[in-house]
């Protein structure tokens, strides 16, 4: 069963994902993030590297030919945002980085931000738009 989709334009989601995950999702290399259960909000996605990282995922070939050194990653920061475009159960797509038997939560016209912005991060979706600048995601940085 496919999640209606909500858009809100008002405000930026986040989402906290451990490293090396964030990080290859700050790339641009990992465009689908595996949850339990489905999220109803499209739209816009700041990517929250969490303070906790994934030690089991660091020895994966395909993390490792992303990331250089899994210590010298940002932790505790918003490193990224994204538009979270679709979500729906595996069936068998979204290979490599869909997981089976997990919720795919897709996401596209991913960014790195300039610079990472400390945060706390929280359980499930959460307001970051108080945290990002009120210019538009996608506008260049301005020069001083």
């Amino acid at each position: 069963m496919v999640t209606p989709a909500r858009r809100t334009d008002a405000a930026t989601k986040a989402l906290t994902i451990w490293q090396p995950w964030a990080e290859c999702i700050a790339t641009g290399a990992k465009t689908v993030e595996n949850r339990r259960r489905p999220f109803g909000y499209r739209g816009p996605l700041a990517i929250h590297a969490g303070l906790r990282r994934d030690h089991r995922a660091e020895s994966w070939p395909q993390m490792r030919a992303i990331v250089g050194d899994p210590d010298a990653l940002v932790t505790g920061a918003l490193v990224a945002v994204a538009e979270l475009v679709d979500c729906h159960l595996d069936a068998g797509c979204c290979r490599p980085w869909g997981e089976a038997d997990a919720v795919h939560l897709v996401l596209a016209n991913i960014r790195r931000l300039p610079r990472p912005v400390p945060a706390r991060g929280q359980r499930g979706l959460w307001d970051a738009t108080h945290l990002l600048d009120t210019r538009p995601l996608d506008a260049p940085e301005a020069t001083p």
